[in-house]
């Protein structure tokens, strides 16, 4: 199975931070605060009131094709009035928006590359650390891992040089499952290993369990001592529940699933089964197919093993 970057959901969230989320119905609000910088020539705020509806109407709106025109038009006043930094902003919304809701790479990694030029220029951390992320898990997506890991090596660069704990750690969780990917399990488990220490030091429970479920999933059960397996048997029982809490049901299915094969490899095949049966009321939650063909798969592991005990006892 794929791991699933434990930071996906920042990958497509972080792009949003530089502005509060405009709620629905502030539109209206927006384009009359533009209306008045306008007639009294604040062209400054002017433009970055346009940068706020640009990200309202691509991000918040059912109407992409209309916040794509607006932007590009944004674009066109902002190149008048020599803003590079009003560009950059929309050219990293519309990278965003061709890569991640039009599958268009080709026009979302230009757009990405010219608002890179001007964060470059400008050392403008905060949303070159950003569009890092951003070009990283868009190189991830296509599966060019070796090009993701660049740009991840790049932000982490950045981070560690700026003291920046949540950052270093999103950076080298990133690394480990791009590494993972291209079947380079040891690397991979090396950058887990340090982003858990990192998410477990600034206490996100979420992130740190995430992580250590990434580091057992690339564990192969068959070459495991007991001890570790204890240990890997202790760890999804604390992570589902949190996975649970917090919403993150990929994980909670993914890791139910992977308890259930640990049980059936060490033949606690009861276990695993209660287990499945459990993920199994789910099952219309579950959007991954290869989950839940493989619970099945699991599922008739359990229900043989459980029917060989039987038969030994008779």
């Amino acid at each position: 199975m794929r791991i699933k970057l434990a930071l996906l959901i920042v990958f497509n969230i972080i792009i949003f931070i530089s502005f509060p989320s405009p709620l629905n119905g502030q539109e209206d609000s927006l384009r009359q605060k533009i209306s008045y910088y306008k007639n009294n020539n604040d062209i400054q705020n002017m433009l970055k009131s346009e940068v706020a509806l640009s990200r309202h109407l691509l991000f918040f709106t059912d109407d992409l094709d209309g916040g794509i025109q607006y932007a590009n038009e944004v674009l066109q006043r902002a190149d008048s009035y020599k803003d590079d930094f009003t560009k950059a902003r929309i050219h990293h919304f519309l990278g965003y928006t061709y890569i991640n809701f039009n599958n268009d790479y080709e026009k979302g990694l230009k757009n990405y590359f010219k608002a890179l030029e001007f964060y470059d220029q400008n050392e403008d951390y905060e949303h070159k650390s950003t569009l890092l992320m951003n070009l990283a898990n868009a190189y991830y997506n296509y599966s060019s891992y070796e090009e993701a890991i660049k740009f991840l090596f790049q932000g982490l660069e950045m981070a560690e040089e700026n003291n920046d704990a949540r950052l270093i750690a999103e950076f080298q969780n990133n690394l480990g499952a791009n590494y993972q990917a291209l079947m380079d399990t040891r690397t991979a488990s090396v950058y887990w290993q340090k982003a858990s220490k990192y998410y477990e030091e600034i206490g996100d429970e979420l992130s740190y369990y995430q992580v250590q479920v990434n580091i057992i999933g690339a564990k192969d059960f068959e070459d495991l001592t007991k001890e570790n397996r204890a240990n890997f048997i202790q760890i999804y029982e604390k992570a589902i529940p949190i996975f649970k809490n917090e919403g993150d049901y990929y994980s909670m299915f993914a890791s139910m699933k992977n308890l259930a094969s640990v049980y059936n490899n060490i033949g606690e095949y009861s276990k695993a089964n209660e287990i499945l049966v459990d993920l199994l009321s789910y099952k219309d939650d579950i959007q991954d197919l290869l989950i839940l063909s493989e619970v099945y798969s699991s599922m008739a592991t359990s229900y043989s093993g459980l029917g060989n005990a039987e038969k030994e006892a008779e």
